[in-house]
């Protein structure tokens, strides 16, 4: 009977083991295209950050020297679906989270010095005049 206790007691500790990771996983890992939402968020937030110490906004390369931990996400492999771009204008920046892998990702992204992120899903780049993220 020892033999059966063992055997039950694998068997409850594997599907305790199975369920917790399961459930974990679910809270853990973003799909591709909140990956790149919340990059455009923190990159907009870096942005008005870096404003505020050099009255001028930054290159990608200046964000991420501010904010090393950007850097890091965007070579996570969860944000390989994703092209960011930061393109310096007169007065402000226009950011952009272009699609790379449409297997992956459905939303393409666009934010400028307003702080506004807006949204693409038609396969179309997203713009100043795509609808704003809720």
């Amino acid at each position: 009977n020892m033999h059966q206790f063992k055997l039950g007691f694998t068997f409850l500790l594997t599907v305790l083991v199975v369920e917790l990771g399961c459930a974990r996983l679910g809270y853990d890992i973003a799909t591709p295209d909140q990956a790149a939402l919340m990059t455009m968020a923190h990159l907009s937030k870096a942005e008005a950050d870096f404003f505020a110490k050099v009255h001028r906004y930054g290159a990608l390369a200046e964000i991420i020297h501010l904010c090393p931990e950007i850097g890091s996400r965007m070579i996570d492999a969860s944000y390989a679906a994703h092209k960011f771009s930061i393109v310096l204008t007169g007065d402000g920046y226009l950011m952009r989270a272009d699609i790379e892998d449409n297997r992956q990702a459905k939303f393409s992204y666009y934010c400028d010095e307003t702080g506004v992120v807006r949204e693409s899903h038609d396969g179309m780049p997203a713009s100043s005049n795509s609808r704003a993220v809720r």
